[in-house]
């Protein structure tokens, strides 16, 4: 998959960036590591190989991983599936 997005520098320069990814969370990661450094994240979206794209709501982010969290979350669900 496919990170488009923008960010604001914190001197004021707008910069268009592209990230690929296997994973989500990897491009969440990177989102969360622009804010983390300084930088406002202006739009973010994920395009598919077959052409979808999916806009990321940019106030939801906050200089956090989100990896380790959705790996407590797949490991939940696993568990749960496993039991059945």
């Amino acid at each position: 998959m496919l990170l488009v997005f923008s960010v604001l520098q914190p001197d004021g320069e707008i910069r268009p960036l592209v990230f690929y990814s296997h994973q989500l969370e990897g491009c969440l990661d990177v989102l969360n590591n622009f804010i983390k450094s300084g930088n406002s994240v202006l739009y973010a979206a994920i395009r598919e190989p077959n052409g979808t794209e999916t806009i990321i709501p940019v106030e939801t982010l906050d200089g956090h991983s989100m990896s380790e969290y959705l790996l407590k979350i797949q490991i939940e669900w696993e568990q749960i599936l496993n039991k059945k």
